[in-house]
């Protein structure tokens, strides 16, 4: 017996769930990158460098880890 899927007619079975199995690993992939960059956005923090590129002292890090900042200096 025929499926139909998308608008796609499929007169096997065979053919409609090999359709639908490469349908799913898009859909996977795309589930894992969003879980990366939610755990990305939630310790976007923790990566945060003392020093910029320059070699000054980066603001961010002075204002999120204000006791690490005495340690290095940046604050008396």
């Amino acid at each position: 017996m025929g499926m139909l899927i998308d608008g796609k007619w499929y007169k096997d079975e065979a053919a409609a769930k090999k359709h639908l199995a490469s349908r799913s690993a898009p859909i996977a992939k795309q589930a894992r990158v969003f879980e990366m960059s939610q755990e990305a956005q939630k310790f976007d923090r923790e990566l945060i460098q003392p020093y910029t590129e320059d070699g000054k002292p980066n603001p961010e890090f002075i204002k999120h880890y204000p006791e690490e900042s005495k340690e290095y200096g940046f604050i008396k």
